[in-house]
């Protein structure tokens, strides 16, 4: 919805850093900047609200703002909104939002340091009207950066990956940049999910209110580019901390300053950055004032549910690759993009697959072929593998799967969608049967163990919604099987007739 939003461009910028700032380390991508508005000119006393998602002022749909005020303050990860903040690095180009305004004066900075800003917006739709002019004075009280590794120059151990040597360093890696890449991963993960489950709901409810069916549209569109701009980073930062994972390992931790002032090593460090971002634990300034996350508005807060402190500690970074390559794969298929869309999802597919045999490939493209995608890897056996080892469900496959052969039904490859669609029955079939036997043998031992009503009931209904969310995944496979068997059909039938017709001519 290019047409709607409001542009933003930085008139004039002015930098002055302060004489007591120590920090040598300056902020970058996924660095968490703390601040305070100085002042803020706005012709709205009140302040400015500060676009929580890139819908914030389209069709109604409405997020809960943050407001921007003088004398406010808050706390941002930079490069956490990319949905936001796609902006460009010329100096005079202009922003799709205040946050990438924000985001743009804060990088490179360091604590202490003051930016006056001239800022004016207009709407895309009223061009011809006047921008909208105010100023903006902001002190950077503290900036978090990354998990930083030890010294490139000083020789650590470290397991060398066997297969190219060139993709390891010397240098003392450092767990808690994994864990930062992973978490961000995950919460970008969420964002994605959010914006397109909160704001489809949302053009859904203001179906009568929306300009026409081309607005409609394109509003549908522009939710499913937004969320692939998060799952496309977050597949990014994922990829880095599982490839962190499998060719970085250290045996030495990085020393910790615990508060007598003593070295120690601890591998419980690594969550030590999720904890301030979440407001769980205060950091200390260079002055040694305590700051409380809590005491700054969260500029990376979205929906109701307070997301930060849901991060799974155990989280599994194979598990999260799976996911977004399915979710990157969903909004390639909403969008159109079918090819692109089967090749994310062969991806992920064949991350399973490597997981039994990494030597099952010849070549990068192998993966690509669906012939090395069978029921052996779907066995019952396997499954359980897939599960205990990294969390990943029969769901989970299910999905990747059936919209693989969504895209190939989209581009005509009826043969390879067949495939995917039988594969996907089979699949959802044994689930139900080891379902069902499961119940029996519960209500058997539940019978003669005399468990109570209430968590009979509890375990009955249960059981049941599980039960209708594979016979609907079984119902959705079965019916595109149909379609793809009757376009088959149609198509068999109109090669024949123009081999007759040929054969006629020809006569």
């Amino acid at each position: 919805m290019a047409t709607q939003c409001a542009m933003y461009r930085i008139k004039k910028l002015e930098h002055s850093t302060s004489d007591t700032g120590t920090s040598c380390y300056k902020a970058t991508d996924g660095s968490l900047c703390f601040c305070t508005v100085i002042d803020f000119n706005h012709v709205h006393e009140s302040g400015r609200d500060l676009e929580c998602c890139p819908l914030h002022s389209l069709f109604n749909i409405q997020c809960e703002p943050i407001v921007l005020k003088s004398n406010s303050r808050f706390r941002i990860i930079l490069g956490n909104s990319p949905d936001t903040t796609q902006f460009k690095n010329q100096s005079t180009s202009k922003q799709l939002s205040l946050r990438s305004v924000v985001e743009k004066i804060l990088f490179n900075c360091t604590a202490g340091d003051v930016f006056n800003v001239e800022i004016e917006s207009v709407e895309r739709d009223e061009k011809h009207k006047d921008p909208t002019e105010y100023k903006l004075s902001l002190r950077v009280d503290y900036v978090l950066v990354p998990p930083i590794c030890g010294d490139p120059t000083m020789n650590a151990p470290v397991e060398i990956l066997e297969s190219d040597v060139r993709e390891n360093t010397t240098a003392d890696w450092n767990p808690d940049l994994a864990i930062q890449w992973l978490y961000r991963a995950w919460y970008l993960k969420e964002r994605g999910s959010w914006l397109v489950n909160h704001h489809l709901k949302c053009l859904t409810l203001h179906s009568d209110s929306s300009n026409g069916k081309n607005n409609r549209e394109e509003l549908f569109k522009y939710i499913w580019s937004s969320a692939f701009a998060c799952y496309s980073r977050a597949l990014q930062l994922v990829s880095l901390a599982y490839w962190a994972e499998k060719t970085c390992v250290n045996d030495v931790l990085p020393l910790e300053i615990n508060e007598n002032g003593s070295d120690h090593k601890t591998s419980t460090n690594n969550i030590h950055w999720i904890q301030v971002v979440s407001g769980e634990k205060p950091i200390t300034s260079n002055g040694g004032e305590k700051l409380n996350s809590s005491d700054y508005i969260d500029w990376d807060r979205f929906g109701d549910i307070d997301h930060k402190t849901m991060f799974p500690q155990q989280c599994k970074p194979l598990r999260l690759m799976f996911i977004l390559l399915s979710n990157v794969a969903l909004c390639q298929l909403k969008v159109g993009s079918n090819d692109y869309c089967a090749r994310n999802c062969s991806h992920a597919l064949y991350l399973l697959s490597y997981q039994l045999d990494s030597t099952i490939y010849s070549s990068t493209n192998d993966y690509y072929h669906q012939d090395i995608i069978n029921t052996a890897l779907f066995s019952q056996e396997k499954l359980q593998f897939y599960w205990d080892n990294f969390e990943i469900t029969y769901q989970d496959i299910h999905k990747v799967l059936f919209r693989r052969a969504q895209s190939y039904f989209n581009q005509g490859k009826m043969d390879e969608a067949k495939y995917d669609l039988e594969l996907c029955i089979e699949l959802m079939k044994s689930q139900l049967l080891t379902l069902q036997s499961k119940d029996d043998k519960e209500k058997t031992i539940e019978s003669n163990n005399n468990n109570n009503d209430q968590e009979r009931e509890e375990t009955d209904r249960e059981s049941n919604n599980h039960c209708k969310q594979i016979k609907a995944a079984l119902q959705a496979s079965e019916n595109l099987l149909v379609k793809v068997n009757d376009r088959m059909k149609r198509e068999q039938a109109e090669l024949l007739s123009r081999i007759r017709k040929r054969t006629h001519v020809n006569e």
